[in-house]
């Protein structure tokens, strides 16, 4: 039965990210321009990249700056550390990604009650826990639910309510809506 249930996750994986890349897209181009689309500022660096797709980064280095030439990324400085950059789609990149294929998995998980969406979710979660080496590294999720995760209430005027324990960080709801290549579940923190 496992065997099954690998095949049939690795085929959904195939058809989800070959069926929504566009024709003029490597499978790198296209797997950065989702990543840096799905995650907050704080994981859009190249080493970011890297970690999450399990890449060198000279690798992600030539595939993002392949995306800025076209206009598609662009670099901004990183208020956290001076010696890198951060990267952020452009609007033709949001442009691309908004009308990309990804909608047909997301479609049809659409179709799935919310109850077989949790169940889904946590046998993702516990199957990813297995098999993520070295144990305890961060697998990647919303800042809610993250061991960092804390919620302020002695807050002082420069403060934000959400703050991130691990970057040291307040948390701005639209980051809060983005994965973080950081987080780590209540369960392994």
């Amino acid at each position: 039965m496992p065997d099954q249930s690998v095949l049939k996750l690795q085929f959904l994986s195939r058809l989800s990210f070959v069926g929504s890349k566009p024709a003029n897209f490597t499978n790198a181009q296209w797997a950065a321009l989702v990543y840096f689309q799905r995650f907050n500022n704080y994981s859009r660096t190249v080493g970011g990249f890297a970690s999450f797709h399990s890449t060198t980064r000279a690798s992600s280095s030539q595939t993002i700056n392949g995306l800025v030439k076209r206009g598609l990324l662009r670099r901004v400085p990183n208020p956290q550390d001076q010696r890198s950059v951060l990267f952020e789609l452009t609007e033709d990149a949001k442009s691309v990604t908004r009308n990309g294929r990804q909608g047909a998995l997301s479609q049809a998980m659409s179709l799935l009650s919310k109850e077989q969406l949790t169940s889904l979710e946590n046998t993702l979660h516990d199957v990813l826990v297995g098999i993520y080496e070295p144990p305890g590294q961060p697998i990647p999720g919303k800042c809610e639910g993250c061991g960092h995760f804390r919620e302020r209430t002695d807050l002082s005027a420069t403060e934000m309510p959400k703050f991130c324990t691990r970057l040291r960080v307040d948390l701005a709801e639209e980051d809060m809506k983005c994965e973080c290549i950081h987080h780590t579940t209540a369960r392994q923190h």
